[in-house]
């Protein structure tokens, strides 16, 4: 049962990663975004990027819990491994946003 918090963290991070995404976006324009799908998304309107990360979000969590299903352990590595992704990348973003 330890995959359900791991899922809220990894919610949190999500929710975290679309709010630097945004507000860098807003300050230094689209080509701070790396991925080439999002920065497109971004340079149209930020409603396609929230919806994007939305969906992503639900296809995710679909995926997890297919495989919480079949081997809670797999799902838990997956979501550990996710997190320390997204640990990283909310780093990163964060010394974007304050510009170091």
């Amino acid at each position: 049962m330890v995959y359900q918090l791991l899922i809220v963290i990894l919610l949190i991070l999500w929710i975290i990663d679309g709010y630097f995404t945004i507000n860098n976006f807003k300050k230094y324009g689209p080509n701070i975004e790396k991925n080439p799908i999002l920065k497109q998304l971004l340079r149209h309107n930020i409603k396609y990027f929230l919806l994007f990360k939305i969906v992503d979000a639900i296809a995710f969590a679909i995926i997890i819990y297919l495989i919480i299903n079949k081997s809670e352990l797999v799902a838990t590595s997956l979501l550990l491994t996710f997190i320390l992704i997204y640990i990283y990348v909310n780093f990163r973003n964060y010394q974007v946003f304050k510009g170091m």
